[in-house]
């Protein structure tokens, strides 16, 4: 799963660095790598705390959640879905879905 072309909405592309686009991305590919049952829906909360970028990232079913904190210049407040619907993945702002 996940292992297809990977796209990214006009909102991801605006909002979101390429950085953090790149570590959503690897987070999920570390989750199959290690074993993990992907869900085809993977959530990302992404928050600011102490001036550092926090990528909360979950799936509910099998439920699974990592935390992840990284110093990025610009950092950023939003939700992102990433959801493999069989033919490609695509990941988008929460706004959007």
């Amino acid at each position: 799963m996940f292992e297809k072309e990977r796209y990214a909405t006009p909102g991801v592309t605006a909002t979101i660095p390429p950085i953090l686009q790149l570590m959503m991305w690897a987070t999920i590919d570390f989750w199959g790598y290690e074993g993990t049952q992907l869900s085809y829906f993977q959530f990302f909360h992404l928050s600011v705390k102490d001036g550092v970028q926090i990528i909360r990232h979950f799936q509910e079913e099998p439920p699974k959640e990592e935390e992840i904190a990284i110093t990025v210049t610009v950092p950023v407040t939003d939700s992102v879905y990433v959801v493999d619907d069989g033919e490609y993945a695509i990941m988008l702002l929460a706004s959007e879905y």
